[in-house]
């Protein structure tokens, strides 16, 4: 899927919405191939900025395996036979590690979209704001319903 505000690349292709085919003209489609270019540049900025927040949680994750567990009591119990071992911070972190995961997930799907500004930004310095707008605007005139992400761009930019 392709939105009909953006564009894809690939080896030596660029990839349009088909929804969007003999809708826009070249001035119209400059502004929003030049964000998506400026969106692909980021890809560094987007592993970087992963990288910072991931590698910190995930160190601070396996140094409680190791930290955690001696503040809490180790317990034994036997029954039927059979002995086992317990200890509550060792249940803390099982219980945290899903939580971590799910939460570092929603925190990316949730903030991910600020690169799609910023390389619009960068786009309205380079081309213009009024012509990347005046694009966006025609995008939602002529697209299918999906019209919503075109429009918090606009908004964005205002």
């Amino acid at each position: 899927m392709i939105p009909p505000d953006g564009a894809v690349f690939g080896t030596n292709t660029l990839y349009l919405a088909e929804c969007m085919e003999g809708k826009l003209s070249i001035d119209e489609w400059k502004p929003l191939i030049a964000s998506a270019l400026n969106y692909r540049k980021l890809g560094d900025r987007k592993i970087s900025w992963v990288l910072t927040i991931v590698i910190p949680v995930i160190a601070a994750y396996a140094a409680s395996w190791f930290l955690l567990p001696p503040l809490f009591p180790i317990t034994h119990s036997c029954a039927n036979g059979q002995c086992a071992v317990n200890n509550v911070g060792w249940d803390i972190l099982i219980i945290l590690g899903p939580i971590l995961l799910i939460a570092l997930i929603v925190f990316f799907v949730s903030t991910w979209k600020r690169f799609r500004f910023i390389a619009d930004k960068q786009t309205a310095d380079l081309v213009g704001k009024n012509q990347l707008v005046h694009s966006l605007q025609r995008v939602l005139e002529v697209s299918s319903p999906n019209r919503s992400f075109a429009q918090k761009r606009i908004d964005k930019l205002a």
